[in-house]
């Protein structure tokens, strides 16, 4: 069924709308970026922050558009979805130079980075993830089942998880375990969501590493997952866990030496 021109009229006054909010924020990120250039280095992470949670809203903004398209139009607004998954990229880069993108990384480290920015608070951290990893599955959701990107989504869901990984306050999980102590339920909550993910990264990687050719890398990222995974055990004191994590992972590279010996 052909377009008409009332639909059109109707989603670029409406678009338009929200492109101006759109405008606005990105405005305002250019600004926290300039102080970047001048800033004290201990200011870096609370700039960075700031700025990855203006980017989700701008994320937002452009998945109302995809939302506006489809309820005027009945289609897709690829050109949306693309700029919101671009900016979760950014978002990711941002958060992953102030903590990191290496997936197996000591606790020791992950606390040492996190001493840069210790006045975020537990609440911030949770909204964060929570936020990023809601938007991503409807970026997801929007694209559809067929869409080229699909496939990324495992890599994208992935650094979201490495990120919050190295954003839960693992000091303050067994230090403060009075419930009356801030941040008591939010550092539960974001455990519990990070433990989901890398459960989730792991599983996902080794699906695509199965049905797409047997690429060493996917094997090789779904083991670090488990093995950041089984870091978190042993600080935890888990140890029931951490042994069924360790049998997990000597079975899984196992089999990934296997198929490497066949090739």
């Amino acid at each position: 069924m052909p377009i008409t021109r009332e639909q059109r009229e109707k989603f670029a006054l409406e678009s338009a709308n929200i492109n101006g909010k759109i405008k606005t924020i990105l405005d305002e990120i250019r600004d926290e970026d300039e102080k970047l250039r001048s800033c004290e280095d201990f200011e870096v992470p609370y700039i960075q922050f700031t700025i990855c949670e203006k980017l989700l809203d701008v994320v937002e903004l452009n998945l109302q558009i995809h939302d506006k398209h489809m309820s005027i139009i009945g289609l897709k607004h690829e050109a949306s979805l693309d700029e919101a998954r671009k900016k979760i990229a950014e978002i990711f880069i941002r958060l992953e130079s102030i903590t990191s993108s290496v997936i197996d990384l000591e606790l020791s480290e992950i606390v040492k980075k996190q001493k840069l920015f210790p006045l975020y608070k537990d609440a911030q951290r949770l909204e964060l993830v929570q936020r990023y990893f809601y938007l991503i599955e409807r970026i997801e959701k929007g694209y559809g089942e067929n869409s080229k990107w699909i496939s990324s989504f495992v890599d994208i869901r992935g650094r979201g998880a490495n990120i919050a990984k190295n954003l839960l306050d693992y000091i303050g999980l067994r230090s403060k375990n009075d419930p009356s102590e801030e941040g008591f339920n939010e550092r539960r909550r974001l455990r519990e969501i990070v433990e989901q993910a890398l459960i989730q990264s792991a599983k996902e990687y080794r699906e695509r590493y199965e049905i797409s050719g047997h690429n060493k890398e996917d094997m090789k990222k779904a083991l670090d997952f488990l093995r950041a995974l089984a870091r978190m055990y042993i600080a935890e004191n888990k140890r029931e866990q951490l042994e069924r994590m360790k049998k997990t992972i000597f079975i899984w590279n196992e089999k990934f030496k296997k198929d490497q010996a066949k090739q």
